[in-house]
């Protein structure tokens, strides 16, 4: 018997950008909270996956500082929780919001650095 295409396999990816598998260090906020640690599982221009044992509610605002490897200050950006994992790896997953042109070109500048980083074997 042959199946259909399930609506997945139809559809193009819904993600804006392409996630790149890196691990970088996060610290992040929300209304007034403690600041929290997490590391970066996955990155691209639109989001991210956070792997912590902490999960945020869904829809929670928060502001994460991204460490990265070409600069001396973190690059901070808003984020919205969108999903949660409890599974290996525990953490959650963020769609960046608000983002200046400024911001935009930081992330991307990151995500350069990160690849050439990666490629010389320092981040993985």
């Amino acid at each position: 018997m042959v199946s259909s295409p399930t609506l997945m396999e139809t559809q193009t990816h819904f993600r804006r950008g392409g996630r790149r598998t890196v691990a970088l260090r996060v610290a992040y906020r929300g209304d007034g909270a403690l600041v929290r640690y997490a590391k970066t599982h996955d990155i691209s221009t639109g989001g991210a996956f956070l792997e912590t044992e902490h999960r945020p509610p869904v829809e929670a605002k928060l502001v994460l500082e991204l460490e990265s490897p070409s600069t001396w200050e973190p690059l901070a950006v808003e984020a919205k929780v969108c999903w949660l994992r409890d599974d290996e790896p525990q953490g959650f997953g963020v769609m960046f919001e608000g983002l200046s042109p400024r911001d935009s070109l930081a992330l991307s500048e990151l995500l350069v650095a990160t690849d050439m980083v990666s490629d010389l074997g320092g981040v993985s």
